[in-house]
């Protein structure tokens, strides 16, 4: 497989059957410089080369016609496809097809101005279309045409200028702790072990059915999160040796969440030697076959937790609302240093982790003025 590599005589490989050819020259002691996407073989590139400097001298040259943006984004899709979880390429797909495609797709991807985007957000509005899914729109196009840019097709980004309407700010909500507690205890088999560490680590769904024994340190108790399963386009379970954000992390756990594991473990041991089976450090630790060869659907947690609302007569609560957003929220609003809760959650930043949790620092925020407060002295002077 080509690889994108260095200019070698004026041309380089952007890829399989993509070339980027360039010709440079001095006019009136300035350097000039015009660059070119080829598609097919090195030859092709090189006959592309060769016409340019063929030209160069005689007059301007001329840029071949535009592509349509459709073609450009398919290609953007088909490349990233690779480093994107199925879920994420489907959705992809989705938006293409039913949004940017009908409007944007015939467009001539060098003749796309910020004004065509604005008026294609717009329409979208008009349709119904919310600030956030607008928004969404907006990343996908503006990743296309970046990806354009890099390729030589486009000399700017019409989306850096475009105008997307402004995304509301993020809104988790608050599950109670007597909530979360009260599905604890109600808990049993697989899941009560499952929720506890998902609540415990602040694992997605996908990465906490993605647990294998070997990811557990029963001595420093840690747990690492290094790997995530998905559901692909064929509905196939996809274990992919890397998280949702592609970054690894280790957690501490209390002492209680190890003794559930010990416990756990010793059970998953016992059914797989009554089936026959062995217990491998590369087993996974919730899983329908007794020799953990394979993992749970991320569904399955969302089935158990709906079952056990219904049985405690509460409203149904979302997974991650009652593990992960509920584990941040918690050690956001309790003041607990941001920097940690950021690695917990392997976000890339604290920035991230603010962005998304900022709203529940209010009450942190009250208890700072009153410590200002009492290092100061309760008494205020008049100036009178």
């Amino acid at each position: 497989m080509a690889e994108r590599g260095r200019f070698r005589d004026g041309i380089r490989s952007l890829g399989p059957g993509r070339w980027e050819v360039v010709v440079s020259w001095r006019d009136g002691g300035r350097l000039r410089q015009v660059s070119r996407s080829v598609r097919g073989s090195r030859g092709d590139a090189e006959r592309e080369r060769d016409r340019l400097r063929a030209r160069r001298h005689d007059q301007p040259i001329e840029r071949p016609p535009s592509e349509a943006f459709e073609v450009i984004i398919d290609e953007w899709l088909a490349m990233r496809e690779r480093s994107l979880s199925p879920s994420t390429v489907e959705g992809h797909l989705g938006d293409i097809r039913r949004y940017i495609r009908p409007h944007l797709g015939h467009m001539e991807v060098g003749k796309l101005t910020a004004r065509d985007l604005d008026r294609f957000y717009l329409a979208m509005q008009e349709r119904g279309l919310g600030a956030g899914t607008i928004a969404r729109l907006h990343a996908i196009v503006r990743s296309a045409l970046d990806q354009a840019r890099r390729w030589g097709i486009v000399q700017h980004n019409a989306a850096q200028d475009a105008s997307p309407p402004r995304r509301p700010p993020t809104r988790i909500p608050a599950v109670a702790p007597e909530t979360v507690a009260a599905i604890l205890d109600a808990g049993d088999d697989w899941f009560e072990v499952l929720f506890r560490v998902a609540v415990v680590t602040g694992a997605r769904r996908g990465e906490v059915v993605g647990l294998q024994w070997r990811d557990i340190d029963f001595d420093r108790a840690t747990i690492t999160i290094r790997r995530s399963v998905v559901r692909s386009k064929d509905s196939v379970r996809v274990v992919r040796d890397t998280t949702k954000t592609n970054r690894e992390g280790t957690v501490s756990v209390d002492p209680a969440t190890i003794d559930l594991l010990t416990r756990w473990r010793r059970r998953c041991a016992e059914n797989a030697l009554a089936s026959g089976v062995s217990l491998q450090p590369s087993a996974f630790l919730f899983s329908p076959q007794p020799d953990g060869s394979i993992p749970r659907w991320p569904k399955d947690c969302n089935y158990a937790l709906a079952g056990i609302c219904q049985k405690l007569g509460i409203e149904t609560v979302a997974f991650k609302d009652a593990t992960r957003h509920f584990v941040a929220t918690q050690l956001v609003g309790s003041g607990g240093d941001v920097r940690t809760v950021a690695g917990r959650l392997r976000h890339a930043s604290p920035a991230r982790t603010l962005d998304v949790y900022a709203a529940f620092l209010p009450a942190r925020d009250r208890e700072a003025a009153m410590s200002i407060a009492r290092i100061i002295g309760g008494a205020a002077h008049g100036g009178s």
